[in-house]
């Protein structure tokens, strides 16, 4: 995913995060409460 910003009439990209699809039962309590702090920072 890629994320844009407007600077001086010119739209370039300002950060890119990859991800990994994965099934709910390959998620640990662990990877959740870490998403979950990412997200609400």
């Amino acid at each position: 995913m890629f994320e844009f910003e407007r600077s001086d009439g010119v739209v370039k990209i300002s950060a890119e995060r990859h991800y990994r699809l994965v099934e709910l039962e390959e998620l640990t309590e662990s990877d959740i409460i870490s998403y979950r702090q990412r997200l609400f920072r």
